[in-house]
């Protein structure tokens, strides 16, 4: 019973790093190959915030989920690209000129307006601290790490079973 736990709860971990491992690949191919930033899949993409600007509605380290929509509205939550970086912050006008979007934590309103075409998207989902994880497992130690625990899970096992059967041999 215990083998088949052992079993079931490698294959289940191996499982997970081999996701975040293929996402990893899958965010830079879509970064590099296709210029796509963030990179998306139906029309979702993952935001990891860096800053503590939208306080108290989320905080540096979340992960955000946004999505493309035609119109965008006041009050709404949107991540634009700004001089070569995303920023996730508020409408709080509309204007021929485009959108004026502000912060929440912050005391003025960004400069200049934005227009539709750097909308990359609304908020639909916030997801606490796991941001952080994900920024971790991106860098190049965090990959390391994710490619040495899959070797580990994959082959400690039996090495520990050829371990114990030698011992179990010289025993007898």
């Amino acid at each position: 019973m215990g083998n088949i736990f052992g079993k079931l709860l490698r294959g289940i971990l191996i499982g997970i790093l081999s996701i975040l491992l293929l996402l990893n690949v899958w965010q830079l191919v879509s970064h590099y190959a296709f210029h796509q930033d963030p990179p998306s899949v139906l029309g979702f993409s993952p935001v990891i915030v860096l800053s503590g600007s939208m306080e108290p509605a989320f905080s540096a380290g979340d992960l955000l989920i946004i999505q493309r929509k035609e119109n965008y509205r006041k009050d709404e939550i949107v991540t634009f690209e700004d001089r070569g970086s995303l920023t996730t912050h508020r409408i709080v006008e509309l204007s021929a000129e485009g959108f004026t979007t502000k912060g929440d934590h912050n005391n003025a309103e960004d400069s200049g307006t934005i227009s539709a075409g750097q909308i990359k998207g609304a908020l639909v989902l916030i997801i606490p601290r796991i941001g952080s994880l994900f920024l971790f497992l991106r860098s190049p130690l965090g990959i390391l790490l994710s490619a040495v625990l899959c070797l580990l899970l994959l082959f400690l096992p039996d090495v520990i079973k050829m371990w114990i059967s030698h011992g179990k041999g010289r025993a007898d």
